[in-house]
């Protein structure tokens, strides 16, 4: 049995060791003030808004709002949106249409020919390059699709943003022959946005940032 004074000794040892302590702090200077953060100015809070079990997306999107949120992303990958050339499921299209323009937050639409672990693209196109005409014709055809069925979300000019690709970097790697294979379908799926969106909508691509 340990005694009491051990028991003592141990538990001191432990309270020193943990840091938990709020006694004086002898490692440095500690009178300057930290800096003020920057100003907010145009930036705002983006999120991707998640259900889980026990709590619906509405809720969490409700949530996220209530934290200051004031874009929500929404991720669409085209093979699950086109899982065989020209054959449109516009299920996930038609919710979103329905929902987001009557929410408070902005909406950017993360649509993934190319995501973390590789292409994603129709059954028939798996496996061609990027640059190949045949995918940038589909994915051209793909978004005059997708367009025509946000018919409420366009008109509520909630649509700021659409990336191109999710995290492409992952799959593109250090290969040149790739980025420049993606470069030049990235090219033609911004004109044809710009050209079914407007100018006022942002494209870009979505990038890892190495921990």
């Amino acid at each position: 049995m340990l005694s009491k004074g051990l028991v003592l000794t141990l538990l001191l040892f432990l309270v020193v060791s943990c840091g938990g302590g709020s006694g004086p702090d002898t490692g440095g200077d500690n009178s300057t003030p930290p800096p003020a953060p920057p100003s907010q100015g145009t930036r705002i809070l983006g999120m991707d808004v998640k259900s889980v079990p026990s709590v619906t997306y509405a809720e969490a999107y409700d949530k996220a709002i209530a934290m200051g949120v004031r874009e929500v992303s929404v991720s669409l990958d085209w093979s699950i949106l086109e899982p065989t050339l020209g054959n449109y499921d516009n299920t996930l299209a038609d919710i979103i249409d329905a929902y987001y323009p009557v929410q408070s937050a902005n909406l950017t639409l993360v649509l993934r020919p190319l995501d973390t672990p590789g292409q994603s693209m129709p059954a028939e196109l798996v496996g061609k390059p990027y640059n190949d005409a045949a995918v940038i014709k589909a994915f051209e055809d793909f978004l005059t699709n997708l367009h025509g069925q946000l018919t409420t979300l366009n008109a509520s000019g909630k649509l700021k943003w659409i990336h191109v690709g999710n995290e492409i970097d992952s799959y593109l790697g250090n290969d040149a022959t790739r980025w420049a294979q993606w470069a030049t379908f990235f090219n033609a799926a911004k004109a044809k946005i710009k050209s079914l969106w407007g100018s006022s909508v942002t494209v870009s691509s979505i990038i890892q940032l190495a921990g």
